[in-house]
């Protein structure tokens, strides 16, 4: 068996105030200085494949020229899609899953393994890694910002670890904020709808002097609950208040030092299917849960030459979650070091170091239990990556390694080689061969879940529980091959395809002990246990196609799909379909309409289908969503949104671990008014 795991009414006048202050016009939108994105349907396919990223090679570089399976969502693809959280956002990227599974929670991962708590997915926000080391996944309901100030989400298929390090197994999704200088003079909104309920937020950017440009932000949700398969409003709803600022200084001498952070506060309703002893032996608790945290950034650039800099970071990160199930607290430091010279004219290397110390306070409640509260781990890691040129223009040679050494397996290896091709401008071909590890968490050591009771075998014989036990585990194990191709035939036409077969080791499984007898909790009872253990091993092949296409100057489309053939088994064989390759879709199929009606009106209409999930018994669903938005002058906008038009709800997801209770997706509509100066 594999295992896988009303405030915003008294923003108003506030906005209206702050909007009275504002006097500075807004800047020119960028991505990475290479792309002014007034709008998508204007912008010809070779700026976009000229958009640069940083998450492939920890240094910008142009789509086209990127050995890896790399998509970007810019934040004028975000504001179109109607989207109001980043999970939605993310709908938007070619193979990832993304799947809700009810008003506060979703599910997201790449190439498979998808879980509430997926574990070979790592992501970023500004360089700042939100990967829970407790649990193995990202509490998706806790990364939020404000949407408008998000530079693009680079969104990475396929293995990241020589750079990003241990977890970065199947894709790296690393979200990037624009600078402050790109968010100059006012900006409010307000939203209100079927599912978000009342949403708003307002930022003031502006200058300290002729060197710093600063920003600040507040912002509310108000979100309605799901509802059951019958129907029925369940107690899912959430609510949230969030925060943050950002400075950008230009020292002199090529540096640039910037200070950003957040922080926020929610509160969030879910339901529990808990085991008990009585019959039926599992019940339904309702409870609350209560989210607050923040973060500071500290950040330092230095350009030396041309072709050579470096970047120091620092960051503090600090989570609280106290809901029925766990109390967590982690409070987090985090040192990074990284520096690109050129070697002379064939050799560009990025190299670095970094350290974090992560002190954590775990207490477990009913189903899950830790044998040790507290527990402080450290992660040492150093890489270096060489770009080679073989044929100036035509022909690279991408080589490096991550070296780390974590308190669980001691040090891990994770090297790469990669080769690009590009026999001429139309055409770039691309192969990688990596190896990644996911290191085991805290759960994996210290955990127990209380999976299920049952009564006893006979009359008169204590009851039964199944329980999952960590007692240790090594790293699970990849090797990726991949190979991709991109072609830019015309200014109007391009498309992206990406093959991949993945060879997973040592993935956590589980295996039946020796049955012992508990007194506590009441009453009496024999405990079947089923210690983790690296007993699973499996495969994945892949294949990823995208594609845009300029119809007109109005009108863009955007198309994708994705193919998936996961397998996983264990000594006694195949495992049961409930695991890693029950609970990710075979195909996905995304296609998106963007037109400009006039130069005021757009209309975006976009259509997804996502397979079934055979392992969770989750139908087929086709999604059609649709936004209309009317820009009354340079200032105001306003935007009508409807999601899921074509059911009136659907699941896409359940649980696995921490037995919450999955709800229906439901069809909804949004109503949003911005305001900027």
């Amino acid at each position: 068996m594999y295992l896988s795991r009303h405030a915003a009414c008294g923003l108003a006048p506030l906005a209206v105030l702050l909007l009275g202050t504002g006097t500075a016009a807004m800047s020119a939108q960028t991505v990475s200085g290479s792309l002014e994105e007034s709008d998508v349907t204007q912008v010809s396919l070779e700026d976009l494949l000229g958009v640069e990223v940083t998450s492939v090679s920890k240094k910008a570089q142009k789509i086209s020229e990127a050995a890896a399976a790399v998509y970007v969502i810019t934040r004028d693809d975000i504001r179109r899609s109607g989207a109001t959280s980043i999970p939605e956002a993310l709908r938007m990227a070619p193979g990832i899953e993304v799947a809700r599974l009810n008003g506060n929670t979703w599910a997201i991962s790449a190439r498979g393994f998808n879980s509430r708590f997926a574990n070979k997915l790592l992501v970023l926000m500004d360089g700042r890694s939100v990967y829970s080391p407790d649990n193995g996944g990202v509490y998706w309901e806790m990364q939020d910002t404000l949407l408008e100030d998000i530079d693009r989400i680079e969104v990475i298929r396929g293995p990241g670890a020589t750079l990003w390090g241990a977890n970065a197994v199947n894709g790296v999704i690393n979200i990037i904020t624009r600078a402050a200088k790109d968010t100059q003079g006012a900006l409010a909104y307000v939203g209100t709808g079927s599912v978000d309920r009342s949403n708003a937020g307002i930022r003031y950017g502006g200058k300290a002097g002729d060197a710093s440009q600063y920003r600040g932000y507040l912002k509310f949700d108000n979100r309605r609950g799901f509802v059951d398969a019958g129907g029925n409003r369940t107690g899912d709803d959430w609510q949230s208040g969030r925060g943050g600022f950002r400075i950008d200084s230009r020292l002199g001498g090529g540096d640039l030092f910037t200070l950003q952070g957040d922080w926020y506060r929610a509160d969030q309703g879910n339901t529990f299917s808990n085991p008990t002893f009585n019959p039926p032996f599992t019940q339904l608790v309702p409870g609350r849960g209560a989210l607050s945290g923040g973060n500071v950034i500290a950040r330092w650039n230095r350009i030396l030459s041309a072709t050579s800099g470096f970047t120091l970071q620092v960051y503090y990160d600090r989570t609280r979650r106290n809901d029925a199930q766990v109390y967590e607290a982690h409070d987090t430091i985090d040192v990074d070091f990284q520096h690109r010279f050129a070697a002379g004219e064939s050799h560009d290397f990025v190299w670095g170091f970094a350290y974090r110390s992560t002190q954590d306070d775990m207490i477990g409640r009913d189903t899950l239990q830790f044998s040790q509260r507290k527990r402080r781990d450290t992660l040492v890691s150093a890489f270096v990556q060489d770009e080679m040129k073989l044929i100036e223009d035509r022909l690279r040679f991408i080589w490096g390694s991550k070296f780390e050494h974590n308190g669980y397996t001691g040090m891990e290896v994770q090297p790469s080689l990669r080769l690009m091709w590009t026999p001429e401008h139309a055409h770039s071909l691309w192969g990688a061969l990596s190896r990644a590890v996911h290191t085991p968490q805290r759960f994996d050591f210290t955990g127990r879940f209380n999976e299920a009771d049952a009564p006893g075998p006979f009359p008169g014989a204590p009851p039964t529980q199944v329980a999952v036990i960590g007692t240790g585990l090594q790293s699970e194990q990849l090797t990726a091959f991949e190979l991709g191709y991109r072609f830019n035939p015309s200014s109007r036409l391009a498309a992206d395809v990406t093959a991949f077969y993945n060879r997973y080791r040592k993935l956590r499984g589980a295996q039946f002990g020796d049955a012992f007898f508990e007194t506590e909790p009441f009453p009496p009872h024999l405990v079947v246990p089923m210690y983790l253990r690296n007993n699973a091993w499996g495969t994945a092949r892949g294949l990823e196609l995208t594609a845009e296409w300029l119809a007109a100057d109005w009108w863009r489309w955007h198309l994708s799909y994705t193919r998936l053939l996961p397998k996983v088994e264990t000594a006694a064989g195949p495992t049961n379909p409930s695991g890693a390759d029950g609970a990710s879709p075979r195909r996905q199929i995304y296609v998106r309409s963007s037109m400009n009606l006039d130069r005021r009106i757009e209309l975006d209409l976009w259509l997804k289908f996502v397979d079934r999930l055979p392992g969770l018994d989750i139908p087929a669903y086709t999604s059609f969503n649709g936004r209309l938005g009317w820009k009354m002058n340079r200032n105001v906008e306003l935007a009508l949104a409807g999601y899921n038009l074509f059911d009136s709800r659907h699941p896409e997801f359940t649980t696995d671990f921490i037995s919450s209770v999955a709800n229906q997706i439901p069809r909804g509509v949004y109503l949003q008014a911005t305001v900027r100066y």
